[in-house]
């Protein structure tokens, strides 16, 4: 069975999708040659083993409602406040401090 990653996915985020629990992430990560903490591509597909399912009313709900968890964490903000500009902004002449 295969599961197609959304943008801001992280695998924990499928695990508790999928298994209902982040339990068996380990495995989830060896499965597709990840380490845990790997950064997914949206539209990537994972393979997921239904063996593995841990706690079936939570991946039950996740189902029901559509809900699929994206807890990425961006290191540079969204928007056009870039780390860039601000760093252009905030070093330019009209905010010297001199």
């Amino acid at each position: 069975m295969k599961i197609k990653v959304c943008n801001g996915q992280c695998l924990l985020d499928i695990a508790i999708q999928v298994f209902g629990s982040v339990d068996a992430v380990e495995r989830l990560a060896e499965d597709n040659g990840l380490s845990v903490d790997a950064r997914l591509d949206n539209g990537a597909e994972l393979v997921i083993d239904p063996a593995l399912v841990t706690d079936e009313r939570i991946r039950r709900l996740f189902k029901s409602k559509g809900l699929r968890p994206a807890t990425e964490y961006a290191a540079e903000p969204p928007g056009p406040f870039t780390i860039e500009f601000n760093d252009i902004f905030f070093n330019s002449p009209i905010h010297s401090t001199d």
